[in-house]
């Protein structure tokens, strides 16, 4: 796996987002708290990430070119380890679910307090993968056969469409002409 320059945003989860639910076969790690699903109390300071997450781009997905956004709801004991997590929001690729999923895991975070006390809460994380131009697997050298066939498809589609657009600029000419009034209309039987 490769480690890009991921952007990784962690915001403090609001009343209303915690009462979503996630789906019972979402991607999740370790035991689920039973008020999970709970509002939270207010806390005085919210859990902080200490350090950027180590996210690990799968090489399947920089292969691929897979990109997207991971939302991972997690929560966050009174020591600041990360107990649970689960995907609130895939972004459409396991294998990017389950690199975020691993990532907040070993986040390093400093917990939330109350009334000065560290407490257990819970975070939105979004993990979000974007390959940038020029990184490791996006550009890959093609054998001149496959460059020959990529030319041959190319050359193909161009046919196609030149087909119809002279197909639809000759519907266009009749179209203005009936607009126009020049065109004769056939008359019925």
């Amino acid at each position: 796996m490769k480690t890009l320059r991921i952007l990784v945003l962690v915001a403090a989860v609001s009343a209303c987002a915690v009462a979503q639910h996630a789906p019972p076969h979402a991607l999740s790690f370790g035991v689920r708290p039973a008020d999970f699903d709970d509002a939270q109390e207010p806390v005085n300071r919210p859990a902080k990430l200490l350090e950027d997450l180590d996210v690990q781009y799968p090489d399947s997905a920089i292969r691929k070119h897979l990109e997207g956004v991971s939302i991972v709801a997690a929560s966050i004991d009174e020591h600041g380890v990360v107990i649970y997590g689960e995907i609130r929001k895939s972004s459409g690729w396991p294998a990017l679910d389950s690199a975020a999923l691993r990532a907040v895991a070993g986040g390093n975070f400093k917990p939330a307090l109350r009334k000065d006390l560290p407490v257990r809460s819970k975070l939105t994380i979004p993990v979000e993968f974007r390959l940038a131009a020029g990184a490791v697997g996006w550009e890959t050298e093609k054998s001149a056969e496959e460059l020959r066939d990529d030319v041959d498809a190319l050359e193909k589609h161009k046919a196609v469409l030149e087909r119809e657009r002279k197909k639809n600029e000759d519907e266009l000419q009749r179209l203005r002409a009936i607009r126009d009034g020049t065109e004769t209309k056939k008359k019925g039987s």
